[in-house]
């Protein structure tokens, strides 16, 4: 954590892993929140495997894009990661 220009404590994100990675488009919704409409949008990634990727605790940046990971699947034995994500849109 890093503290901001008042001495409060900002979340800072450092880069995990650079890698390629195939994105399927899987659908999305619209809601509204605090009076506005809000648009989530899902995805799935998929990468050579690599240990230590959890839920909640890491994101996905595409190209300034920012993802929230929600779902992790190891598929096959230590060969590729299917990543479920989404991202909100206002």
């Amino acid at each position: 954590m890093a503290r901001g220009s008042f001495n409060e404590v900002a979340e800072t994100w450092s880069t995990y892993a650079t890698c390629w990675a195939k994105k399927e488009d899987i659908g999305g919704r619209e809601r509204f929140q605090a009076a506005r409409e809000l648009a989530v949008r899902e995805a799935r990634f998929y990468v050579w495997w690599r240990s230590g990727l959890t839920e909640g605790t890491y994101r996905i940046n595409e190209g300034g894009t920012i993802w929230d990971i929600t779902g992790i699947r190891e598929i096959g034995w230590r060969e590729e990661i299917e990543i479920t994500a989404t991202r909100k849109d206002s």
